[in-house]
């Protein structure tokens, strides 16, 4: 665990001294960690082109997802028994994306936005978390 923390600090001090820099081309792009912990702990990087970097460390997790109409359908939350698909309803506005979920007083949404300029063929749906 210790080497791990040492790694993390090493990185964020390397990821400090990028910003003075502007970004290698290579380096620019989303990242994702390939070695996880059994508890699914990871990192996902953001390398933009003005040197900055986003870095979300945190669980990271790989799931299926599916598109019907204005819903989005994720598996289950759980594996019990009568376990159902987790539903929230989104729409689009440009470059953003609106997840809504739960109902009436207690329905939330949460606005997604664009990383990149969208490419002709590019999925409407990929993009990064940001505050409404």
């Amino acid at each position: 665990m210790r080497i791990a923390n040492l790694s993390f600090a090493f990185w964020l001090l390397m990821a400090g001294s990028l910003v003075a820099q502007s970004a290698a081309p290579e380096l620019v792009g989303h990242w994702v960690a390939g070695n996880r912990s059994k508890g699914g702990i990871g990192s996902m990087w953001e390398f933009k082109k003005d040197g900055t970097l986003t870095m979300a460390p945190g669980a990271v997790v790989d799931m299926a997802y599916k598109v019907d109409g204005d819903k989005l359908i994720l598996p289950p939350a759980t594996t019990g028994p009568g376990a159902k698909p987790q539903v929230a309803r989104i729409r689009f506005d440009q470059d953003a994306m609106y997840e809504t979920s739960g109902d009436g007083a207690k329905a939330l949404e949460q606005k997604f936005v664009r990383v990149s300029v969208a490419k002709p063929g590019d999925a409407p749906i990929v993009g990064t978390l940001s505050n409404c």
